[in-house]
């Protein structure tokens, strides 16, 4: 059998690795209840509110499921790539009109459409922004966190290239920073609490303060260069909490929310603590850990050219050599090196 050099067998097993990620990502039902129908390329954040914000280059920096398929069959270790907003926070979330229910216009309606998003509450508005964010982070977890698909090992076994065993250990060490089949249970018990008030076409039914702690900052004063939604675990919570920074639009300011299961109240008490104390820097740090963190292309170019390493830090920050690292309060209060609110404007 013909022996190959590292390098070969380096390319070629990233090949099945960028094709493995691609095939892990695809989902093929609707998120919202029990619909059945095929979901379409939802965004995470509206694209038209990007175009009119942080995305006003046609663009933001971020990483994406498909970047880091890019990268990765590239042979490019990059965090922040650029990303177009038409694809910025894209993932198969929601089902369409054609061949649907049209779950991703109607749900989000009050989030999107100019008279819906005048009307409604700012604490319906954040809600909504909350169930998304989860939902989002519901399908990048249960990417990340699934095996190797038995196509790409039957693949990799009749490859003399490829030693199947390396690359499935390789798959399996990468998914170990994401949460356990516990916690994505618990990520799943989140949506039907949200989802036991959201109606299929996006109107609120019955008291949501009964079940959820909603909490919103204004943050009108500060030039806004980064965005992001997320839902994560923290030490001692027992549902994920929701949250996101989001730029202004139509009546609504600039906004960070954070949404909490009521009958989880170290959660609403961990956070509320920590935001209280610093509340800008623990933003920073906190929609840097949503996973879905987007910066404007100033922002971007000014952290790469500081003299005191910013992007670096960041990353540094977002993925540690820790790979399992527990972030705690301290971790999520004290400034990490970097800035992303940069200048007041008030």
């Amino acid at each position: 059998m013909k022996k190959y050099d590292k390098e070969t067998i380096a390319k070629v097993s990233r090949v099945f690795l960028a094709d493995d990620l691609k095939k892990r990502s695809e989902n093929l039902k609707c998120y919202y209840n029990a619909c059945q129908y095929k979901p379409i390329d939802s965004h995470s954040i509206q694209e038209a509110l990007l175009k009119e914000t942080i995305g006003k280059s046609g663009h933001v920096y971020m990483q994406t499921v498909q970047s880091t398929v890019k990268n990765l069959g590239q042979n490019r270790e990059e965090m922040f790539s650029k990303v177009p907003i038409t694809q910025s926070g894209v993932f198969p979330g929601f089902c369409g009109e054609k061949n649907g229910k049209s779950h991703d216009s109607k749900l989000f309606k009050s989030i999107e459409i100019d008279n819906e998003v005048k009307k409604t509450t700012i604490e319906h508005y954040a809600f909504i922004y909350a169930y998304r964010a989860l939902i989002y982070q519901m399908w990048l977890e249960n990417t990340l966190a699934s095996k190797m698909t038995d196509d790409i090992l039957t693949k990799a076994k009749s490859n003399q290239v490829v030693d199947e065993n390396v690359l499935k250990h390789t798959v399996d060490i990468a998914s170990l920073s994401m949460e356990s089949t516990d916690s994505l249970e618990q990520f799943n018990r989140m949506k039907i609490k949200f989802e036991g008030y959201i109606k299929e076409d996006g109107e609120l039914s019955g008291n949501i303060s009964d079940s959820f702690n909603i909490d919103v900052i204004e943050l009108n004063d500060w030039k806004l260069e980064f965005a992001g939604i997320g839902a994560r675990f923290f030490s001692c919570c027992k549902f994920p909490i929701c949250y996101g920074l989001i730029p202004s639009q139509y009546n609504k300011p600039n906004l960070f929310f954070r949404v909490s299961a009521k009958d989880d109240s170290f959660a609403h008490s961990f956070l509320g603590a920590i935001l209280s104390q610093n509340p800008t820097g623990s933003i920073e740090n906190l929609v840097a850990l949503s996973g879905n963190i987007m910066l404007s292309e100033e922002l971007f170019q000014n952290l790469r050219s500081s003299k005191e390493g910013e992007l670096h830090r960041l990353i540094d920050f977002i993925d540690p050599d820790q790979k399992e690292k527990h972030y705690n309060q301290y971790d999520l209060i004290r400034n990490h090196g970097f800035r992303l609110f940069r200048e007041f404007i008030n």
